[in-house]
């Protein structure tokens, strides 16, 4: 199934927000970001600051936080200095000069405090439910055109929905076979699920 998200309320459900949306969201007013992406971002802020009982919790999976963490600093904050600086990033590199630098560390203590300031809404998961005894082979290298963390998303996220009530938002279009409910503006993933 899949709901438009301008059609979307939130309910007091379990929610994954797919590292594209944490993106659009924490880019704060730092970036003018399109209306789309403000409406993705729109959805997470409702879900956090919703008064709904039981509050509905947005799940965070560790992978999850690190694709967050390492685009988030990549294609964010690294760019942002190659820009302050006017360089290119022949001149100034990724690992041998923004990380570590105060700039780095800077990034990853605002992007910990952004999380930590609505840690109260995130449910941290484990990928210890989709263990099957330790069998490596529950992830099977047949995950066709799912980049490897979505693939992992998706897995994880049907897992839950067994006994929760889950919606995946994300504008990413790997998502388009996913077995969970999507949220999403994206119009091949509607295409695709309709």
């Amino acid at each position: 199934m899949v709901t438009r998200l301008q059609n979307c309320q939130v309910e007091s459900k379990y929610y994954f927000f797919d590292a594209n949306v944490w993106l659009y969201a924490l880019q704060g007013d730092d970036i003018a970001l399109e209306r789309w992406e403000e409406n993705y971002s729109d959805f997470l802020y409702s879900v956090v600051e919703s008064d709904l009982d039981p509050k509905p919790k947005i799940l965070m999976p560790a992978i999850l936080y690190s694709e967050i963490l390492n685009v988030y600093l990549k294609k964010i904050k690294y760019n942002e200095r190659l820009a302050e600086l006017g360089m290119t990033s022949q001149d100034y590199q990724y690992k041998r000069d923004f990380r570590g630098s105060a700039q780095y560390n800077e990034s990853i203590e605002n992007l910990y405090d952004d999380i930590s300031a609505i840690s109260d809404s995130i449910l941290f998961v484990g990928d210890d439910i989709l263990l099957n005894n330790n069998d490596p082979l529950y992830f099977e290298p047949g995950f066709g055109s799912f980049d490897f963390a979505d693939y992992f998303y998706s897995k994880l996220c049907h897992e839950i929905s067994n006994n929760h009530d889950l919606s995946i938002v994300t504008n990413d279009g790997d998502f388009d076979q996913c077995p969970v409910h999507i949220i999403t503006s994206n119009r091949n993933i509607i295409r695709a699920r309709q």
